[in-house]
């Protein structure tokens, strides 16, 4: 058993306009935790991504969190689906932070109807960069899950405009890097390799609920 709820989440830009998120978040009856995973898509999806309606058991990740009892909020990014589309000059990298920075404040003020006191973002693709991007920034979350997401030192490139947004190895372990948005500004998190050596065969577990070495 779960409640799930639509939520429309306000975010006023630098300019003084007002853009909304529209977000779907499910609760669990039974909570493992006073946690919500923000689930953040990619470039060409919206949050149906996350809940897949083929083969539902296998593709959604949203199923499978509320299963276990974790509490999602499965957001479309601006731009996307429901929620506000501006101009895309004006949907910058810096922007979609923001919106998702108001998202976090909103989870953790109760603004959901629920309030959160961990908050953790899970990106998948661009999402994953709108992730860093917003916890670098705004350092108001407690964990961030990475997915389909490469790292990259664009600092091998002369002028290269990804230098103010890079990421390189921390390290000797490859699980651990640094996020580097403002120069001579770190945040080192650690990470698990989630990328799975195969898909299962139908009928099996997804591949996110086996262990990783």
């Amino acid at each position: 058993m779960y409640h799930r709820s639509e939520c429309h989440i306000p975010s006023t830009t630098i300019s003084g306009e007002t853009w909304y998120a529209v977000a779907w978040l499910t609760v669990p009856e039974h909570v493992v935790r006073d946690e919500l995973q923000v689930l953040v898509h990619g470039a060409t999806y919206d949050h149906r991504s996350w809940d897949w309606p083929l083969d539902p058991e296998r593709y959604s990740y949203l199923e499978w969190a509320t299963e276990r009892g974790y509490a999602t909020l499965a957001i479309d990014r601006v731009g996307c689906g429901a929620s506000s589309k501006p101009p895309g000059r004006q949907s910058t990298l810096a922007a979609q932070a923001r919106v998702l920075h108001d998202i976090v404040t909103a989870a953790r003020g109760g603004a959901l109807g629920t309030k959160f006191g961990r908050v953790v973002l899970v990106g998948h693709s661009m999402g994953s960069a709108l992730s860093v991007a917003e916890a670098s920034e705004y350092r108001d979350v407690d964990a961030v899950v990475l997915t389909g997401s490469l790292g990259m030192d664009a600092r091998t490139l002369n002028n290269d405009p990804r230098d103010q947004f890079t990421r390189r190895s921390a390290s000797k372990s490859p699980g651990n890097f640094t996020f580097e948005v403002v120069p001579g500004t770190t945040s080192t998190c650690t990470a698990r390799r989630t990328t799975p050596t195969a898909r299962p065969r139908s009928g099996s577990t997804p591949w996110w609920s086996h262990p990783i070495p």
